[in-house]
């Protein structure tokens, strides 16, 4: 990923990539949108419970975004149980985002709306030798 793109990502959600622990990030730039969609949902559940989201990497593999994250609950102002229905939906989220990317090219972001790829870029893409 570009870096004016991190740099983008670093400013825009701080507290999922904190400037001591820059996510490492493995993957073309095609996949912006939907890690930046993913975050915004990400920071509205850990403001609203009070838990500490940190991204740890994000990388292609297996065809598709792989997006790891640390989740800190020392913090949480709701019980147990409800905590744990929220560390579902954080995991069911991230889960959903790296099945999107599978219909994303990692390259440039366009969708395919079809059966997936053979690779994770688009035709065009693998034409024009854009990895």
């Amino acid at each position: 990923m570009k870096d004016e793109l991190k740099k983008e990502l670093y400013i825009k959600f701080p507290n999922i990539f904190p400037k001591e622990t820059h996510a490492f990030f493995s993957h073309g730039d095609g996949w912006f949108d939907i890690i930046s969609s993913l975050c915004d949902s990400l920071t509205v559940i850990s403001e609203s419970i009070g838990i500490g989201i940190t991204a740890l990497q994000t990388k292609a593999k297996f065809k598709t975004l792989r997006f790891y994250v640390d989740i800190d609950t020392t913090k949480a102002t709701c019980d147990e149980i409800k905590l744990k229905t929220w560390c579902d939906i954080i995991n069911n989220l991230i889960r959903w985002t790296e099945i999107r990317s599978f219909y994303v090219c990692e390259m440039c972001g366009s969708i395919s709306y079809g059966p997936p790829q053979p690779s994770h870029y688009c035709k065009n893409c693998e034409e024009n030798g854009k990895e």
